[in-house]
């Protein structure tokens, strides 16, 4: 799930401009804030098209990233 600190940084970017930037609905957004993180196969596009890093969309895949890694 997406936290809503995240949240609302995508909201000032614009849901449907993001949406439509990936190829997905405005409802998988919402899905993917409300009950099911986002795909690991979409984390590489959200970052690109957002500026914010994937590893604070999915902490679970990343465990020990941001004290291991200086790009923060």
């Amino acid at each position: 799930m997406i936290s809503q600190a995240i949240w609302e940084d995508l909201k000032k970017i614009g849901i449907s401009c993001i949406a439509r930037k990936m190829g997905v609905s405005r409802i998988n957004l919402y899905g993917w804030k409300n009950s099911k993180p986002v795909p690991e196969g979409r984390l590489l596009d959200l970052e690109r098209i957002t500026g914010i890093a994937r590893h604070r969309f999915r902490p679970d895949l990343f465990d020990g990233y941001e004290r291991n890694n200086s790009l923060k």
